[in-house]
């Protein structure tokens, strides 16, 4: 059957059965609005948490008779062993600078400092939080360290933020698809029903599965498709602008807790997966139920 057939069959049995129709929309709609502010919600967490990731990092200051030479040195090692972390080599005039420059204001502890009492040091910034401890442990037995800057139970945490966002997101992405793929099977299921002795005289005349079949899954790619429409409407023409305006709203704290991104190339890429899943979703749900209960 050629397409434009195939699309006409599909579209006068959506409308020939407008209650189910409407009721799948309708949950569609809401099910994948659903998923539509949670990718928003998970990119601002994950945006959070890994800025909060990245102010972890470990501080080793350096002994006295170290020189550049040897503070590089153990710069090259600990890239070598961990080649995805940030070293950087904070001389006793870099840290002098900082220590002025943080503490402009307070004339006190500009008045305390006497020469330069402060060391050299090496800091190491790493993507993966995990390796934290073990470049801890490895530093504080290296003997050209005095002492190493790093805080254990921070680190921990923020990772277990982190991971809890990533984890709790798929679960609840993976949840959704399965309840819009249950509806999207029952009202399948309707259809076929409704459709059986049509569907049993057409088998009868020699006509093939894909004859019978494709239409039925072309059904539930327009009921996706349709569902993540609405849904991306109702998210561009209300859930963006309520959030944005409840965070400006709130100060730059909230803001910087959750930012929530609203750049066009975000909003197009949130849009693309929700009708993406909205589509497969529809296929795969009209798939299993006429090869479950019409056997084709």
């Amino acid at each position: 059957m050629p397409f434009l057939g195939t699309l006409r069959s599909a579209s006068l049995g959506l409308t020939r059965h407008r209650g189910a129709t409407i009721v799948a929309v309708a949950t569609l709609t809401f099910m994948l609005s659903a998923l539509t502010i949670f990718l928003v919600l998970a990119s601002g967490l994950d945006t959070a948490a890994s800025g909060l990731e990245a102010k972890a990092n470990v501080i080793a200051d350096l002994k006295g008779w170290v020189g550049t030479p040897g503070a590089q040195g153990l710069e090259q090692t600990l890239q070598t062993k961990w080649p995805h972390t940030h070293v950087s080599y904070v001389t006793k005039g870099d840290a002098l600078a900082q220590f002025r420059k943080t503490f402009a204001g307070d004339s006190t502890m500009l008045a305390a400092l006497q020469g330069n009492p402060l060391p050299a040091s090496i800091q190491v910034k790493t993507r993966d939080a995990h390796v934290y401890s073990r470049i801890a442990h490895w530093l504080a037995a290296d003997p050209r360290v005095s002492h190493v800057i790093f805080n254990p139970n921070l680190t921990s945490k923020l990772i277990q933020i982190t991971d809890f966002v990533r984890i709790a997101g798929l679960a609840l992405v993976v949840g959704l698809a399965f309840l819009a793929l249950v509806i999207v099977v029952n009202t399948t299921h309707l259809t076929v029903e409704a459709r059986r002795d049509e569907i049993e005289v057409m088998r009868l005349i020699g006509a093939s599965h894909r004859f019978v079949r494709n239409p039925l899954i072309l059904e539930g790619i327009l009921l996706g498709l349709v569902g993540a429409g609405l849904a991306c409407v109702a998210a561009v023409g209300l859930y963006f602008p309520l959030m944005n305006h409840i965070l400006v709203g709130s100060g730059n704290a909230a803001l910087a807790l959750l930012p929530i991104n609203t750049t066009p190339s975000f909003v197009t890429r949130v849009a693309a997966t929700v009708v993406g899943t909205g589509a497969f979703v529809g296929a795969a749900g009209s798939y299993i139920s006429i090869r479950r209960f019409a056997g084709i």
